[in-house]
């Protein structure tokens, strides 16, 4: 089964904020996080239970490695819902999902 993707306000902004300041540093780079950002993303509508159980109970992550980058997502029958975009090396304990989803 194919879902729609949706992305939260909050997780977008971040994302468009991380992408911005790859632009700042180089154009390039910039470039290639964002479209592997998102073509690995967009694979989550077809397989979105290839990847973890989520530290937060009821989500899944998706490693972006070699971005230190978390996608943390839900999944319902008709959509994957893209809740955070967080650099894994923030402290990810004082985080509350629930509060920031912002759909």
């Amino acid at each position: 089964m194919v879902r729609a993707l949706k992305w939260s306000v909050v997780a977008r902004q971040h994302l468009a904020g991380w992408i911005d300041y790859l632009l700042d540093q180089d154009g390039r780079v910039a470039k290639v996080a964002a479209e592997q950002v998102e073509a690995r993303v967009d694979r989550l509508v077809e397989r979105p239970f290839d990847c973890r159980q989520s530290r937060w109970p009821g989500f899944r992550e998706l490693s972006l490695l070699g971005w230190n980058k978390i996608v943390v997502y839900d999944v319902t029958d008709v959509e994957v819902l893209i809740v955070a975009f967080y650099d894994s090396r923030q402290d990810l304990s004082v985080v509350c999902l629930r509060e920031n989803s912002g759909f």
